[in-house]
């Protein structure tokens, strides 16, 4: 009915972050400028991602106000019978930090050997990364870590797996840029 579609409609409007509040400035002039940072080729078979990562510096020309932070974009891989998907999301600088602490710390995971499942995740406002410890498809009595990144909250499609390595590289890119 038109309630959900509604509520569904004003989640996407409602800015989540000071990025993509000054991005969409109504009867303002808004300079956005892209700076390509990194991006990761998914090898995956299983809803593998593309994903860009990009700094984003955005500047209001009326009230003069600047501000950086990263826009990272992915696209799903789809399948037969779609062409896959892209989602968005706008990192602001103070995420910046917590969100490369818990890349590095991702690292650490590979070998690590737990009883039972386990996730760990990171929230932005905007972006989810996380890693988690679970058997292998088809595969009962062999655990793994697996790793992903999900754009939109409010998508499940705009989760993605992503290999380490990935996540590392975006780590060093980020330490560079900022």
């Amino acid at each position: 009915g038109c309630a959900v579609y509604c509520q569904d409609t004003l989640s996407e409007k409602i800015p989540k972050t000071k990025l993509e509040k000054v991005s969409l400035g109504i009867g303002t002039i808004v300079k956005k400028e892209f700076i390509d940072l990194y991006s990761y080729q998914g090898k995956g078979l299983f809803n593998s991602a593309n994903f860009s990562a990009q700094v984003l510096n955005i500047k209001d020309a009326e009230s003069g106000l600047s501000l950086s932070g990263l826009l990272i974009s992915t696209v799903s891989s789809g399948s037969l019978y779609s062409s896959g998907s892209s989602y968005t999301a706008y990192v602001d600088l103070d995420e910046i930090p917590g969100m490369v602490k818990f890349l590095d710390f991702m690292q650490t995971l590979p070998g690590q050997v737990e009883k039972n499942y386990v996730e760990h995740n990171y929230n932005c406002k905007d972006l989810k990364i996380f890693a988690y410890y679970t058997n292998r498809f088809n595969k009962k009595d062999k655990f793994d870590w697996y790793f992903g990144i999900k754009v939109d909250r409010y998508y499940s499609a705009s989760s993605n797996s992503v290999e380490i390595s990935g996540f590392k590289e975006l780590s060093q890119k980020i330490k560079e840029a900022f």
